[in-house]
């Protein structure tokens, strides 16, 4: 019988605890951070805060189904999948506990990410501000806009923080396709060096499939075309941009 009861006041106990664990953090105005449906969403625009200053700020659009970021430059289409991804299923880990509620909303003033979202006719979502990450590095805080109440917010399945998908410098989303050319296309081409003008050359293909130079002054290699244009197989991708180094690039 003592064995019965305990098993009984164990069970209510778990039951009471699991209560109070789904009050603090069942779905409501002030802790829903993701997008049912993100395919609708349209226009996100992310600004960083340091220190309460804005130091940096992106927008990504939908423009006749081609995502830009700042409405210029083309999206890597597997990197915004993936975040559109994370939009769609990020969820509330647990409300941050009483005691350290103050501390986290004054982190997040400070330094954040203000997100936000629109869908495809420019008609706000959801907009949150996302901030610095628990001490196991397993979640961010995360605060709904005019909300009083912080919570750890995290990717279910997924070990790690979700905070390094919001990310604001341009260059980190732009795509890095140099060209996609297959040598069999190709009936011209120019190389010019920057350093040494002299060493460029301008070959064009003549009717008959023969490569020249440009205005026929000069034989070339036949052989030698045909390797170079084997070099050209498809896409070929940048590592990186380079800057300012280079005032010609953008």
């Amino acid at each position: 019988m003592k064995r019965t009861t305990s098993i009984l006041i164990f069970v209510l106990f778990l039951l009471i605890a699991g209560y109070f664990v789904y009050v603090q953090t069942k779905p409501s105005e002030d802790n829903v951070f993701h997008v049912e449906q993100p395919e609708l969403i349209g226009k996100i625009r992310l600004t960083n805060v340091i220190k309460g200053e804005t130091e940096g700020e992106i927008e990504l659009n939908l423009q006749n189904d081609e995502w830009l970021v700042n409405g210029e430059f083309p999206i890597v289409k597997k990197k915004i999948a993936n975040f559109l991804n994370v939009l769609g299923a990020i969820r509330v880990r647990e409300k941050i506990e009483e005691a350290g509620m103050e501390s986290a909303l004054e982190l997040l003033k400070r330094n954040h990410i203000l997100v936000e979202l629109f869908d495809k006719e420019d008609k706000e979502m959801l907009i949150y501000l996302i901030g610095a990450t628990d001490s196991r590095h397993t979640s961010n805080i995360m605060l709904v806009e005019g909300a009083t109440e912080a919570y750890l917010v995290s990717r279910p399945g997924v070990e790690g923080y979700v905070s390094v998908m919001y990310q604001t410098d341009p260059l980190l989303w732009r795509e890095k396709e140099l060209w996609d050319i297959a040598g069999e296309n190709l009936t011209e081409f120019r190389v010019d060096y920057a350093e040494e003008p002299a060493s460029g050359y301008h070959l064009v293909q003549s009717a008959d499939g023969s490569w020249m130079m440009a205005g026929g002054s000069q034989a070339v290699s036949q052989g030698r075309v045909e390797e170079y244009l084997r070099l050209f197989t498809g896409p070929v991708n940048g590592e990186k941009f380079v800057g300012a180094r280079y005032p010609g690039l953008r």
